[in-house]
């Protein structure tokens, strides 16, 4: 498990995000033990194999240009962030487009 909380690092340091986001979780599912690596803000998931570090399972899967799961799945989180960054607009900014909604629906 070191060598993979080293992976994610050098990983976060590549796509700007906080290390301090991940957490590594431990879940017994009746005689199965599962591992994941939650990114905590949005709850997105990341299914860890003991022995190989990688997974088909995780979320979210938008990027499938790198050679290592793990790769994918945080470049996929960097790419939600910077649209999430792009679509959201301040209060003050979003008032006249919600004006316009209102009297153009008469909401």
């Amino acid at each position: 498990m070191k060598n993979l909380n080293e992976k994610i690092k050098t990983l976060c340091g590549q796509y700007k995000l906080d290390f301090n986001n991940f957490t590594f979780v431990k879940k017994n599912f009746f005689f199965k033990k599962k591992y994941f690596i939650l990114y905590k803000i949005n709850e997105y998931y990341f299914e860890v194999d003991k022995e190989k570090s990688t997974s088909k399972n995780y979320f979210p899967y938008f990027n499938f240009s790198k050679e290592c799961d793990l790769e994918n799945w945080i470049s996929s989180i960097q790419i939600i962030n910077i649209k999430k960054s792009r679509l959201l607009k301040s209060i003050t900014e979003g008032k006249s487009s919600r004006d316009f909604f209102k009297e153009k629906f008469k909401v």
